[in-house]
C-alpha cells in the first residue's frame, strides 16, 4: 500500500500470520494429547523391557557367583512390592545358608 507506516504493515502482516497459524494450532491441539499419552506408553514399556533385563542380569551373575564357590543360588523378584530374595543352598549336604558373602550380594544389586 501506499503511504502506510511501518508500524501499520507489521500489525497487518501479524494479522495474517496469525490467521494463517490459526487452523494448524487447533489441529496441533487435538493431536498433543493422544501424541502425549503414545508418549508415556512407550517411555513406560521401555522401563518395563529395562527393569526386565536387569533382573535377568542379576539372576545370570548370582547364580554363576554363587556356583563358583559351590553353592546352588536362586533369586526371587517381585517388582510390584519392591523386594527382592536371596536364597542358597550348599550342595554336598544341602543345608540351607544363610551366609552369602557381602560381595555375592552387591553383585546382584548391581
Amino acid at each position: 500500500r501506499h503511504g502506510a507506516t511501518v508500524e501499520e504493515m507489521t500489525i497487518e502482516v501479524n494479522k495474517k500470520a496469525a490467521a494463517q497459524e490459526g487452523p494448524e494450532k487447533h489441529a496441533d491441539s487435538e493431536q498433543f494429547p493422544q501424541a502425549l499419552k503414545r508418549s508415556v506408553e512407550t517411555r513406560l514399556m521401555k522401563w518395563h523391557k529395562f527393569r526386565h533385563y536387569i533382573s535377568l542380569r542379576c539372576k545370570v551373575y548370582f547364580s554363576y557367583h554363587v556356583s563358583n564357590r559351590g553353592y546352588y543360588g536362586k533369586v526371587l523378584f517381585d517388582h510390584i512390592n519392591s523386594t527382592l530374595k536371596l536364597s542358597s543352598i550348599f550342595y554336598p549336604y544341602g543345608k540351607l545358608s544363610a551366609t552369602l558373602s557381602g560381595a555375592l550380594v552387591r553383585a546382584c544389586l548391581l
